[in-house]
């Protein structure tokens, strides 16, 4: 019997530490899922927990950086607290999983992202950094509405990850290597997962994937997506659907009239694209079809300008002049899109970009995001100063301070949870949840400042 099953008696606390993106949220509420089943409770604390788990990101260099810095510090906690058991999972576990083992000894395990659900008999098994754990490479796990999963989001609000993997070729990224190819949920899973967050008082459900829109394409019925937003968009309880992550090349006429004819369906249009040059484009893999300015024309058009578009932006890639960069500057100047990122190259190993002969000093790459930075934060408040006066639906999230009064914060249609704007309004007696009507009387670069309807 192990020191895990020997704390059974009194049922260890486990906290999980989740970096990275949305999807990784997903596995770790998977994760959590086993612990309860397992009789493990749950700890927000790791620093009074029995068990820790880190959840890794190993997709860029700060991503990396951040998931080694968080192994750090727990194995600092062990200074307190000798007894802890430390876990790692993740994308850079997968990813470095050799090296890790080597270069952290003190960690009791490496679990990559094929085998992650398994992780209760994982830390039970005194063999775990045996050659049966080790990743092999076969892909990610695909769960279903079935698997135990509990959710760490706010109730009102929660993630389903419709597909795994990535089947695109982009020079730059690692993630087909460490998650395998594009791997599609079946429709009706997807669909009982949504009903059954729907029973538990969601009121706004985000569809997640590596890329969306590709959904289906690798089932034998070939559902298209606008297939499956039509069957979500039934579910009378819910209030919003938010779909994120959508390729240019997959955006068609029918999957954006879906949208725009839906109930719940949000009118949020997230498009990544990366840049605007035709030759950089072809060098990162994404030689797209597309026209992005007709594109962009389209969508507005079959809205009737009620909509919000988002996109990412990579600079600094390998071959980038000047002229390139402008190029995307030139485009937003034109496009003023509602809500953008950008981030800046990393040279990735294991990657076709990663043999590339012209890479750029990466202090270029962090000027160039902060102009483009700059620029955009100039069209976002444009772009707000055209919601003063009108009325929005706003969901409720939290309140703050503000010169001695409550400040109440919420988001909007235009706004996806954690990366984007807020609107802000003066209350007291509005619960995270609720959705409310509130009109905009004033705006700052990413905020809406308004008063709530009564």
């Amino acid at each position: 019997m192990n020191d895990i099953e020997k704390t059974q008696t009194h049922k260890p606390n486990v906290a999980i530490v989740t970096l990275g993106c949305v999807k990784n949220t997903v596995d770790s509420e998977i994760m959590l899922g086993q612990f309860i089943k397992n009789g493990f409770q749950i700890s927000l604390d790791p620093q009074s927990a029995d068990v820790i788990v880190i959840n890794t990101c190993g997709f860029i260099e700060d991503a990396k950086k951040e998931s080694i810095d968080v192994i750090l510090d727990a194995i600092e906690l062990r200074k307190t607290n000798p007894d802890v058991k430390i876990f790692v999972t993740g994308c850079l576990s997968q990813r470095y999983y050799k090296s890790l083992i080597k270069e952290f000894p003190e960690i009791d395990g490496f679990l990559g992202v094929e085998n992650f659900h398994q992780i209760v008999d994982f830390i039970k098994d005194e063999n775990r950094n045996s050659e049966k754990w080790a990743p092999k490479g076969t892909g990610s796990f695909l769960y279903d509405h079935t698997t135990p999963r509990v959710i760490s989001t706010p109730g009102y609000m929660a993630y389903t990850k419709i597909a795994e993997g990535c089947s695109h070729s982009c020079s730059f990224c690692a993630i087909p290597a460490i998650k395998g190819p594009f791997k599609s949920r079946e429709m009706d899973s997807i669909i009982a997962e949504a009903n059954d967050h729907a029973k538990n008082n969601v009121k706004e459900l985000t569809i997640i994937a590596q890329d969306t829109s590709y959904w289906g394409r690798d089932l034998n019925s070939k559902p298209h997506l606008a297939d499956l937003l039509e069957e979500l968009d039934k579910i009378n309880e819910l209030e919003w659907i938010r779909l994120l992550y959508l390729h240019p090349d997959e955006i068609d006429d029918r999957l954006l009239e879906t949208i725009a004819s839906a109930k719940r369906i949000v009118n949020y249009i997230d498009i990544p694209l990366q840049h605007v040059n035709p030759r950089i484009l072809k060098d990162m893999g994404r030689g797209y079809k597309t026209d992005f300015r007709e594109l962009i024309g389209k969508i507005r058009n079959i809205f009737d300008g009620d909509v919000a578009i988002r996109t990412t932006f990579l600079v600094g890639y390998p071959g980038e002049t000047d002229y390139d960069f402008d190029e995307i500057l030139d485009f937003l100047e034109d496009a003023k899109l509602d809500r953008v990122t950008a981030f800046v190259y990393s040279d990735e190993e294991g990657t076709k970009a990663y043999e590339h002969k012209d890479k750029l000093d990466t202090e270029i790459g962090r000027l160039r995001y902060e102009r483009l930075m700059d620029i955009q934060r100039d069209i976002s408040f444009f772009n707000n100063e055209k919601f003063i006066g009108k009325k929005l639906k706003v969901l409720v999230e939290s309140s703050l301070k503000d010169e001695g009064k409550i400040m109440i914060v919420g988001r909007s249609y235009r706004d996806a949870p954690e990366v984007d704007g807020n609107v802000i309004f003066r209350g007291s007696n509005n619960m995270p949840g609720e959705f409310v009507n509130v009109t905009i009387t004033d705006v700052n670069d990413y905020d809406l400042i308004g008063e709530i309807d009564e």
